[in-house]
């Protein structure tokens, strides 16, 4: 199908609960099959998957072109009853972040050159339970602005104007944050 309709390439992504350990050796058979007919077609085999691996490492190394790592996502209002870094680059006090991901997949196996980060567009607002606690890790009752809390940069950008609004550069997660009233949203700046 790919080549009927001008494609070079298959992108597959696994999601996390295909991948549990029950399931592991049938992935690994799944990618060679994969990649056989890939080879037979010419086609390019990529695959989308968690920060952090929890897929047959030598098998994803073995099969794929590359694989575009899911570095984003870490921490959502519908999740989250705390203010926190939606794609934290480095996180002292927790594993959930791209940093130790990327470690991880290499650490496993999988060469730097065969990864790629897929980043988000979008960042998050949460509705602060305090608008005078409003840091990162500040307790917090769900999304704000709008139902799933997924804010694109061009409107973050567009509420700093408006309400004039200075953001807080965070380095150690290496992420800004803003509170609007009791809106707290997070993002990456230029």
């Amino acid at each position: 199908m790919a080549l009927v309709y001008g494609f070079e390439g298959l992108d597959l992504y696994v999601t996390k609960l295909l991948s549990t350990k029950g399931n592991m050796t049938n992935l690994g058979i799944l990618f060679n099959e994969l990649q056989v007919g890939a080879d037979q077609e010419k086609l390019i085999l990529t695959m989308g998957g968690h920060y952090s691996p929890d897929y047959p490492v030598d098998s994803v190394s073995k099969n794929f072109d590359w694989v575009h790592i899911q570095a984003y996502g870490y921490h959502t209002p519908l999740v989250d009853n705390l203010t926190a870094a939606h794609v934290a680059l480095y996180d002292p006090s927790s594993p959930v972040n791209t940093d130790y991901g990327i470690n991880e997949w290499i650490k496993r196996g999988l060469p730097a050159s065969q990864l790629v980060l897929g980043l988000a567009y979008h960042r998050y607002a949460w509705t602060l339970v305090d608008p005078n606690d409003n840091g990162l890790g500040a307790p917090a009752k769900g999304v704000a602005i709008i139902d799933d809390g997924k804010v694109g940069y061009k409107h973050i950008k567009q509420y700093l104007r408006s309400y004039g609004v200075n953001s807080v550069f965070n380095s150690t997660y290496v992420m800004n944050y803003c509170v609007i009233g009791s809106f707290w949203i997070v993002f990456d700046d230029v």
